[in-house]
């Protein structure tokens, strides 16, 4: 299985969060309802990259394979 399909909720996970960046969806100091913090995002994209490499370092099961086999 190709790393992009076994780690493709995790991969996505750290997209949504550039995309987020790049389309300037976030607040510096002025609080926006449904808008995060820029502050958030990076922690966000900082946890999830390095859950994402941990994973394909010790080969672990992606999400997607873990939800399939909890649906199976």
């Amino acid at each position: 299985m190709k790393i992009s399909d076994k780690y493709c909720l995790e991969i996505q996970a750290v997209m949504n969060d550039i995309e987020i960046i790049k389309n300037g969806q976030i607040y510096e100091r002025d609080p926006v309802p449904g808008v995060p913090e820029c502050a958030t995002v990076g922690a966000r994209l900082e946890k999830n990259f390095m859950r994402l490499i941990q994973r394909i370092e010790s080969d672990a099961k992606g999400d997607i394979e873990v939800a399939a086999e909890y649906l199976k």
